[in-house]
């Protein structure tokens, strides 16, 4: 994330408590900045009460990424996206993303209470398409809610309804005499194989 809260998400580096109004009332969004709505560093804790976090889109984590300590009472984390990497040119082989609604860190302590986690999305780039050979993999996708990378994650009458992992789909190949092969698709935190080139073996 942006160290400024004016440029990007918002990072919480120390202690620190906000208590909304109720999650219909006090709404946390990215909204038009194109990045994770809340990032809490390993230095962090963090008690977020009564809010709806919304609109983020990072590759993991979308709404939340948590290194640190978070809890989160009575809250909604709703409409996040985390989307991996298509493909590019030399490459071919996308990326995935994971975390949708909540990415929770190797050595982070996540906790639920009341909480609402609904129709987030994590999704998984589209290989490039060949110029000779097969295409390049899709990323994987993992955690439309959440995806926890070896974090803690504690939780009561916690809600998760609506969200949905999607892998990238793979580059269209090419059948046009010696090329390289694209390889197949891409691991949640690596790369799909290269789309073919012309390059002969």
């Amino acid at each position: 994330g942006e160290a400024s809260v004016l440029a990007g998400d918002l990072d919480i580096t120390s202690n620190i408590t906000v208590q909304g109004a109720g999650s219909g009332s006090t709404i946390v969004r990215a909204g038009a900045i194109s990045d994770r709505v809340i990032h809490v560093l390993s230095t962090g804790t963090a008690t977020l009460q009564q809010l709806t976090i919304r609109d983020g889109v990072m590759r993991y984590g979308g709404g939340i990424f948590n290194a640190g300590t978070l809890t989160l009472t009575s809250c909604v984390v709703t409409a996040n996206t985390a989307s991996g990497v298509a493909g590019s040119s030399g490459n071919g082989g996308a990326a995935g993303g994971g975390g949708g609604g909540i990415f929770n860190a190797a050595g982070a302590q996540l906790t639920l209470t009341g909480t609402s986690i609904t129709s987030n999305i994590a999704s998984g780039g589209n290989g490039q398409n060949a110029v000779r050979g097969g295409g390049g993999g899709g990323g994987g996708a993992a955690g439309g809610g959440l995806f926890n990378d070896g974090g803690t994650v504690n939780g009561t009458n916690v809600t998760m309804t609506g969200n949905a992992a999607t892998g990238g789909a793979g580059g269209s190949g090419v059948f046009c005499g010696p090329g390289i092969a694209g390889g197949g698709g891409g691991g949640f935190g690596g790369s799909g194989g290269r789309a073919g080139s012309f390059t002969t073996p």
